[in-house]
């Protein structure tokens, strides 16, 4: 068997068309996908962990970066993308050390250049001091509200930060907020670490970073008596049976002479020319004395109620059927007592002329799946009528599915012969 063997000409020939392959695919594919630079900007360096108890002081800025390959990845890249570290290995103690920043890109793309290739670092170690902390009360000028005491729980807290942060820390304040409060109360309170100066210092972390402050909180003055006034009357056959004034006393400031006789004070007052119902208003407090203010409620108005009704007589009307409405389709309903005693207050016309009919007391089901329930009943009457109570004043009411009729029935067999 013969032994094709290749002379020294065709081996360079197959690696001479292979250097060619291989160059005219670069070629092609460096066309198609040329090589572009990008540069990131604006990167964060986060800061590196040191041996404890060190750490770095400070922020340490941005860098740009760089980055060299296919136009297809280069585009690609993103911030996150690269990983960029500080050569600290040989940070052993405090200081401040000048170190190369290193990053690596993804994609197998080349880092040509970081700006700037170094950073100084400023290292410090980690120191925890105890601070009492320091309530700080407002100030309410003019106000007749007292701060009596301020307790704090926990009263120590720590300070823990870059050593040289926490020496410039001169104490820990609780700054407590009133508000529209006028009574004593507790809150939760943030606190915060100041200079000598009264600048904040934000590197430091307290702990606990709130505390809880209880607040003894007095209020000077004179409380005294609302009266309350009305202007008009009601509509022709209605009267007036009550009023009512919320708060039903307030607290007065101003000079003691001039307080020395305010013993009531008086509402501005309220209209109810021709009202045929309750009428409820919030009014201020009329003709106060010079220099006297209201300062609880710290607005100075009051809420008035004047209950109004109509003129007649009350009387207790005989027992009426109950009529029960917005029963679901498919619920039949029964209710128990199925008639019950409308009192109402009328004039003895109005009365003499009530017929049947007129007087129609019902419960609502709407909404009520079947079941039982204990409903309070509503009554209409006629205009010149006005019904109080019903007896009894809740009544039972039963919704039960009504029975399907619409099935077809069950075929009779044949007789058997």
């Amino acid at each position: 068997m013969e032994r094709l063997l290749l002379g020294p000409i065709p081996a360079m020939r197959l690696l001479t068309s292979f250097v060619l392959a291989l160059l005219l695919w670069g070629l092609v594919t460096t066309q198609r996908d040329p090589i572009r630079t990008r540069t990131l900007t604006g990167i964060d360096i986060a800061a590196p962990s040191l041996v404890d108890p060190l750490l770095v002081v400070g922020e340490l800025g941005t860098v740009s970066v760089r980055l060299k390959g296919p136009r297809s990845l280069v585009e690609e890249q993103v911030a996150s993308d690269l990983s960029l570290t500080l050569d600290v290995d040989d940070i052993t103690e405090p200081g401040s050390y000048n170190v190369e920043v290193r990053a690596d890109a993804l994609n197998a793309l080349d880092v040509e250049s970081i700006d700037p290739p170094r950073l100084v670092l400023l290292v410090d170690e980690r120191r925890t001091a105890s601070f009492h902390v320091v309530p700080i009360r407002p100030v309410l000028p003019g106000d007749n509200r007292r701060v009596r005491e301020v307790t704090i729980e926990p009263s120590e807290v720590n300070v823990t930060g870059p050593g040289a942060v926490v020496d410039r820390v001169d104490r820990v304040e609780a700054r407590v907020e009133i508000g529209e409060r006028t009574a004593s109360f507790t809150a939760t309170v943030t606190l915060e670490a100041l200079d000598a100066g009264g600048n904040a210092i934000s590197e430091v972390e307290i702990v606990p970073s709130s505390v809880t402050a209880a607040v003894a909180l007095s209020t000077s003055g004179k409380s005294v008596t609302v009266l309350t006034f009305t202007d008009g009357t009601p509509a022709d056959g209605y009267e007036v049976i009550d009023r009512t004034v919320n708060p039903s006393t307030l607290v007065l400031d101003g000079p003691a002479e001039a307080l020395a006789d305010v013993f009531a004070v008086t509402t501005e007052p309220v209209a109810i020319d021709g009202v045929t119902g309750n009428v409820s208003r919030q009014v201020g407090i009329a003709d106060l004395p010079p220099e006297v203010r209201v300062v609880d409620p710290a607005d100075g108005m009051v809420t008035v109620v004047v209950q109004v009704r109509q003129r007649g007589v009350e009387e207790a009307l005989p027992p009426v059927p109950l009529v029960v409405v917005g029963a679901a389709p498919g619920l039949d309903a029964t209710v128990e007592p199925a008639a019950l005693s409308v009192t109402v207050i009328a004039s003895e016309a109005a009365l003499t002329n009530l017929r049947a009919g007129d007087v129609l007391p019902s419960v609502d089901v709407t909404g009520r799946p079947a079941g039982t329930y204990l409903i309070t009943p509503s009554v209409a009457v006629p205009r010149d009528m006005q019904w109080t109570r019903t007896d009894p004043g809740q009544v039972r009411v039963t919704l039960v599915a009504r029975a399907d009729t619409s099935a077809p029935a069950s075929p009779t067999p044949p007789p058997r012969p």
